[in-house]
């Protein structure tokens, strides 16, 4: 080939070839562009969390339960009422449970229980309390048992009387005990509505021997 077109070839590889200022230009671009589309790509968490972390009060310690998220306790809803409850043993509806309470004072030798039975504060016994107690203070180790009673009422009273025994030892005492109230009646007093024994209600409750 000529002399004069070998020399071509040359001279076009010498106009292909870029600076290397250039190349570092564009090296460059190409960075700054990835990482561009780096930071688009990354999701900004609101409220001034750059991170897109969770704050400390929302993320829970290992192991432990999330916490209530309400505004306060919540309000207690109360349990409906029985439909047959059981009277309590003050109840004016419950004179076997009164005679029971009585029965229980005995065994734990309470004699002044014993005698509150009695109306006006134990007065009806026609006993004082001292000689009251020094009568029933003979029983040492009393055992009470109290029978079906029965109740009815008269005269805008009722009336509840129930066989008792009491078993001391060798003694044996026997009777029925008799209590009543005031049937509701208008303008009867608190002592008259609960169930409780009258004169006619001693022997042998009140001259124990």
């Amino acid at each position: 080939m000529p002399a004069g077109n070998l020399a071509r070839p040359n001279r076009f590889r010498l106009q292909m070839t870029l600076p290397r200022q250039s190349l570092a230009q564009v090296s460059a671009a190409l960075l700054a562009l990835a990482g561009c589309q780096q930071h688009a790509a990354t999701p900004q968490a609101t409220g001034g969390n750059p991170l897109g972390e969770e704050s400390a009060d929302n993320m829970a310690a290992p192991g432990s339960a999330p916490l209530s998220h309400g505004t306060g306790a919540a309000a207690a809803v109360p349990a409906p009422p029985a439909a047959d409850a059981p009277p309590s043993p003050g109840d004016p509806r419950a004179p076997d449970l009164v005679l029971r309470q009585w029965g229980t004072a005995i065994e734990h030798r309470d004699w002044a229980q014993v005698r509150a039975l009695w109306g006006h504060g134990g007065a009806d016994s026609g006993v004082g309390a001292r000689h009251f107690a020094a009568r029933w203070d003979r029983l040492k180790h009393p055992v009470v048992t109290i029978g079906q009673g029965t109740q009815e009422g008269a005269a805008g009273s009722l009336y509840y009387s129930a066989p008792v025994t009491i078993v001391d030892g060798q003694r044996k005492i026997t009777g029925t005990v008799t209590i009543r109230r005031a049937n509701d009646v208008p303008g009867a007093t608190p002592e008259q509505l609960r169930w409780h024994a009258d004169a006619a209600t001693r022997a042998p409750w009140t001259t124990l021997h």
